[in-house]
């Protein structure tokens, strides 16, 4: 049985990708999440490690085309999405947590 894959975009900025049944993406999610599950994208479990590449790529690129496609302007004042475009305009890296940024703050 093939699983969906999704991301998630947090409340940081940052996000991530889930690869789970279907059923179960919504315990993933926290409070201040936006899931987004890339539809018609199914892949066997385990990932192997050379196809991990590709999968996170292509998480990305949803979440650029789903943020771009929004007509509704309140899906673009989600904070998790507001932060997100501002991380990416920053050019800061990915991952949610780092450490050296949160000491100096």
């Amino acid at each position: 049985m093939k699983s969906a894959v999704a991301g998630i975009l947090d409340g940081y900025g940052g996000w991530h990708t889930v690869v789970a049944p279907r059923a179960s993406l919504k315990h993933y999610v926290r409070p201040g999440q936006i899931l987004l599950v890339v539809p018609s994208y199914k892949v066997c479990e385990p990932v192997p490690w050379d196809d991990i590449p590709r999968l996170i790529s292509r998480v990305e690129s949803y979440i650029l085309w789903w943020i771009e496609t929004r007509n509704d302007p309140e899906d673009l004042e989600h904070p998790a999405v507001k932060l997100f475009l501002i991380r990416r305009t920053r050019g800061h890296q990915r991952c949610t947590v780092n450490l050296h940024d949160i000491v100096e703050t």
